[in-house]
């Protein structure tokens, strides 16, 4: 059976490995947070562009203002789409943070319970 200072240091940096892997995991929620505001408010940007465009359309509006108007709801739905691809990025890096915390989470557990029967066979003895 290994020395407790071995099991000690051992359940030490399972715990520190522990409290990193879930420190990082919380910033990757705030960034896929972040992102999907972002796209949120493109959507909304968007969906605002086209109530004005066609409140245009209907009052009339000359070829170069359609041109602008058409040119910049391309340029919107193009940050669309890669906002989209940043979110789905960040939703993947979240799944693999939170596979790491529980790897991390269960390798602490494993240890800890090593230790706990470590300890019941000292006082046994």
């Amino acid at each position: 059976m290994p020395r407790p200072s071995s099991l000690k240091k051992l359940l030490d940096l399972a715990q520190i490995r522990s409290e990193v892997a879930a420190r990082q995991l919380g910033e990757l929620n705030s960034q896929e947070q972040g992102a999907e505001e972002k796209l949120r408010l493109l959507l909304g940007y968007r969906h605002d562009y086209q109530v004005r465009f066609q409140e245009f359309v209907s009052t009339g509006m000359d070829h170069a203002a359609w041109r602008n108007f058409l040119a910049f709801a391309d340029k919107l739905d193009a940050a669309i789409a890669e906002q989209r691809h940043v979110v789905a990025n960040s939703h993947n890096r979240v799944q693999a943070g939170r596979n790491e915390w529980h790897v991390q989470q269960r390798k602490l557990k494993s240890f800890d319970t090593l230790s706990q029967r470590y300890e019941r066979a000292a006082t046994v003895r």
